[in-house]
């Protein structure tokens, strides 16, 4: 059975998925680029060591701490626009959850009708996310990593929708089909169909019954199964990315706490005349010690009548003897 197109799905809105996943890709592949150093062996071309640059070992692998706490200098501006992102993001995350829930579709046509229409019905938040996206390749290529970290996704997740490609600084129509079929949840990184692998599942389920006589797979049962797992992948895009998005926010809340703390005026004006008393005390101790009344360590015996000199100690001032 010939796999069909999806070329009825391709919308300028369900497109802009394409496109944000896109610049996102980029950024990782870019990314990687900069913090890993690789060393392959001979003509084999195979792997045998990796390191990180110095600027990998700035970043680790947290590239969401990296961006918030070392390379963003306007977090008011940052927080603001995330926070956008977010509500958007929220709505088709529950919005897309819905998909699955609903009868589904039987033919694979149905089922691109039903995502391409999704994304016209939701297509103000779908642009907000591309704007956020667009906004932070504007700041610096590499920051829509932010959005894709191994924190948040991990790597399963990453490699299910991080297909090879060589970006260059525009996307083409090709790259950008093939981006938003996997958001859609449509095909994978490496180039299976949901309606193939659905094909196949059904099969092997349906020939070991069959005791080896002839079958064939029911389309309609290809678009159920096809459909739940489009509508799965594609409402766990979205869920991830609110993840991202609420990751960013909880660093720029971190690194706003951390910065109140450092500059408390009232903090530091405590923790001086703390530190002056300690520093007294100190003294005290040790000229208490150097007449023989009293240890700092108790597991020693301890006089029980301190000596008038040690009571002297206590009242003067330190550097008096």
């Amino acid at each position: 059975m010939a796999e069909p197109s999806n070329e009825a799905v391709f919308s300028p809105q369900t497109l802009m998925l394409g496109e944000i996943h896109w610049h996102i890709l980029r950024a990782s592949r870019l990314m990687r680029e900069k913090t890993v150093i690789e060393t392959r062996h001979g003509e084999s071309g195979i792997i045998v060591h990796q390191g990180r640059t110095e600027f990998g070992k700035e970043v680790g692998r947290d590239e969401i701490d990296w961006w918030v706490f070392r390379r963003e200098h306007d977090l008011q501006e940052l927080r603001k626009k995330t926070a956008q992102a977010l509500e958007a993001a929220q709505k088709l995350k529950t919005a897309s959850e819905r998909l699955n829930r609903g009868e589904k579709p039987e033919a694979y046509g149905n089922l691109l009708e039903i995502l391409r229409r999704f994304a016209e019905d939701h297509a103000t938040e779908i642009d907000t996310l591309r704007q956020y996206v667009l906004w932070l390749a504007g700041r610096d290529v590499l920051a829509p990593k932010i959005l894709f970290t191994y924190r948040v996704w991990g790597s399963t997740r990453m490699g299910d929708r991080e297909p090879r490609f060589d970006p260059g600084d525009r996307p083409n129509k090709d790259e950008i089909e093939r981006l938003t079929e996997i958001v859609l949840g449509l095909t994978s990184s490496i180039g299976l169909t949901a309606y193939t692998k659905a094909e196949y599942e059904i099969g092997e389920d349906m020939y070991e019954m069959a005791e080896g006589a002839y079958f064939e797979v029911p389309p309609v049962k290809i678009a159920r199964r096809a459909s739940g797992m489009a509508f799965d992948e594609y409402a766990e895009y979205f869920e991830f990315i609110r993840d991202s998005l609420r990751n960013i926010l909880l660093d720029i809340g971190k690194f706003t706490e951390q910065s109140d703390f450092v500059n408390d005026d009232a903090f530091w004006r405590a923790f001086i005349v703390r530190h002056r008393r300690q520093n007294l005390f100190s003294g005290i101790s040790r000229k208490r010690l150097r007449f023989g009344t009293w240890t700092r360590n108790p597991k020693e015996p301890q006089l029980k009548s301190p000596s008038a000199k040690t009571w002297l100690a206590l009242r003067t001032p330190e550097g008096a003897f």
